[in-house]
């Protein structure tokens, strides 16, 4: 594994050296990755937040069947918004290793 890791080390130093636009450019992209991700999120917490604001007194007072689906709804949405949160914060965190990661995507042609 320390070979290939050299290797990627290599294959950045180069981009970074012959084409500071192509790496300025992948480093944006993973900035962009991460927007859209916390773009995306927002959808699962508007929806959470209007059920909230609907739903609760009406599932209060109906059969524990649907007071229970409409929790398992909840909780659905609440994973997609940890999951997508994650998603960005990485994104954030460590854009460099997701420049990489682009790199070699956009190598393998996946």
């Amino acid at each position: 594994m320390d070979g290939l890791e050299e290797l990627l080390r290599e294959l950045i130093e180069f981009v970074k050296d012959a084409s500071p636009v192509v790496w300025a450019a992948l480093y944006k992209q993973v900035y962009v990755q991460a927007i859209q991700g916390l773009l995306w999120m927002s959808a699962p917490i508007i929806f959470l937040l209007l059920l909230l604001k609907r739903k609760v007194r009406e599932w209060l007072s109906e059969p524990i069947e649907i007071a229970i689906w409409g929790w398992a709804l909840r909780l659905a949405a609440f994973l997609l918004v940890i999951l997508l949160l994650g998603y960005a914060i990485g994104r954030f965190i460590n854009p460099d290793y997701y420049a990489m990661k682009l790199i070699l995507t956009t190598l393998r042609g996946h």
